[in-house]
């Protein structure tokens, strides 16, 4: 079967998942290209990008007006951007002649629709959705148009647009095999040689190309926490990552702050945090749902991560940031367990493996024993953020026990099936923090926490999710 997969950059999130499906589908011998389909046009990536992020940010409410006028009329940019391509595009695709085009963009999608009558060899159309949310254009549906989804609660809303039930397939996000391995917390560290300290609370924030928001001001909010040990990730933002390492030196906050721009193993980094501060992109989200780890997500940002902040919120495994927030006090009132034990009802089996299943299954391909004989072609596509590179992470000895050990089997030594590791918990660490001002008072103080260890590698079943 030969698989088309068009992608945009638009932060790092879409080439991730075109990248984990480019490599499980090849897996299998299926022959696959990755296309980017703004790479070579700077102008479109431009607004889309630079302009789309800046307006975001600093405009949330204008942004969600476009967002929510663009969906209720399904109407997007993104049309008149692929008239552009066009040419480009369609030559490329009657070259490599593709059995099956999936679309980890809306864009992709948009150009099959506008465009298959043009091609050389019916193709059939599959879109992930790489959001809690439906996004615009997938107000009506065509022929041979496929869907994948990471939530079954819109459904429904597919469903009365005209899509056929068995045309939808809820599944995930597709992420890197990394996040599927367990990994121990103590060589998670080894691996990213990262010098932390087991009694304080690790707290992940993540910054990304563009920068998020007000993430430097909220890095300077909790820095004066002596109990926080922040590891601040700036990707390939070098004037943030500058910005930072000036506070530290100038300021010398109490709290520890790892300043890191660009790492190999994000997965890793996770694997190390009791909780992540950042914007609520999908595939962040999906990765710390994956890894177990508690959000605390900006809610003054524009749609569609408002709307995942939501959905998040409403599953009681995030907490929404609001900017009058005092935050030192709101991570330290979180109930970590319980929003641990939250994530795990999330979870699913390797997104990856069942999409595949489902593209497969629509281009009439019996299932194969994996294989690695066929070649991707993506030179195309941009390089995109770690979740999208080979999976490096080890898996538990067999020495150490039977059963995978995450980075918070070591929370607990006294509970049943737990590490011998001595760091403490998440939770006994924000209690431990509360209690220099008053005594603890939380009910759940003595209940053993089971949250973390369970978050790791297990798989929950579609109807879970809902």
């Amino acid at each position: 079967m030969k698989c088309l997969i068009l992608t945009v950059t638009i932060g790092n999130g879409h080439n991730a998942v075109a990248n984990a499906m480019a490599e499980e589908l090849s897996s299998r011998g299926h022959e696959v290209k990755v296309i980017d389909l703004y790479k070579n046009h700077k102008f479109i990536s431009y607004v889309i990008s630079d302009l789309g992020f800046a307006m975001g940010f600093r405009f949330p409410n204008l942004a969600n007006n476009i967002f929510m006028q663009a969906k209720k009329q399904g109407k997007t940019p993104f049309t008149r951007f692929n008239k552009s391509i066009k040419k480009e595009l369609l030559a490329q695709i009657n070259e490599f002649e593709p059995d099956i085009i999936v679309s980890s963009h809306v864009a992709g999608r948009l150009f099959v629709r506008e465009y298959c009558h043009l091609f050389k060899k019916p193709v059939k159309s599959v879109f992930f959705v790489t959001d809690f949310d439906v996004p615009p254009s997938l107000n009506k549906t065509f022929k041979d148009d496929y869907v994948i989804i990471p939530s079954p609660v819109f459904r429904e809303e597919l469903l009365s647009n005209g899509f056929k039930d068995d045309h939808i397939k809820t599944c995930g996000i597709p992420l890197n095999k990394s996040f599927y391995e367990p990994i121990l917390r103590k060589d998670a560290r080894k691996r990213l040689e990262f010098s932390l300290d087991s009694k304080k609370l690790t707290i992940l924030m993540l910054g990304g190309m563009k920068g998020v928001g007000n993430l430097f001001n909220t890095l300077k909010r909790i820095s004066s926490e002596p109990n926080f040990q922040i590891i601040f990730l700036s990707s390939k933002n070098t004037k943030l990552k500058a910005k930072v390492e000036k506070f530290i030196k100038k300021r010398k906050p109490a709290a520890t702050i790892i300043s890191e721009g660009f790492v190999k193993s994000i997965s890793d980094v996770m694997a190390c945090s009791d909780l992540m501060i950042g914007k609520a992109g999908c595939l962040t989200c999906t990765e710390a749902i994956e890894r177990g780890v508690p959000m605390f997500l900006y809610s003054n940002v524009c749609y569609p991560e408002r709307q995942n902040t939501e959905f998040l919120v409403s599953k009681k495994c995030a907490i929404a940031l609001h900017p009058r927030d005092n935050y030192i006090e709101v991570i330290k009132n979180a109930n970590l367990t319980e929003m641990e034990k939250n994530l795990t009802k999330l979870k699913m089996a390797n997104p990856a493996v069942t999409a595949a299943d489902f593209i497969e299954s629509i281009g009439g391909v019996a299932k194969k024993e994996p294989s690695t004989d066929a070649p991707i072609t993506s030179t195309d596509i941009s390089d995109s953020n770690d979740p999208s590179a080979p999976a490096t992470s080890p898996k538990s000895e067999p020495n150490e026990q039977s059963a995978p050990e995450s980075k918070a089997n070591s929370l607990e030594p006294s509970a049943p099936e737990k590490s011998n590791l001595s760091e403490p918990s998440a939770t006994e660490q924000t209690n431990n923090l509360n209690e220099q001002s008053k005594p603890a008072t939380d009910e759940n103080n003595n209940q053993p926490e089971t949250a973390k260890q369970e978050a790791v590698n297990t798989s929950i079943s579609q109807s879970e999710v809902a």
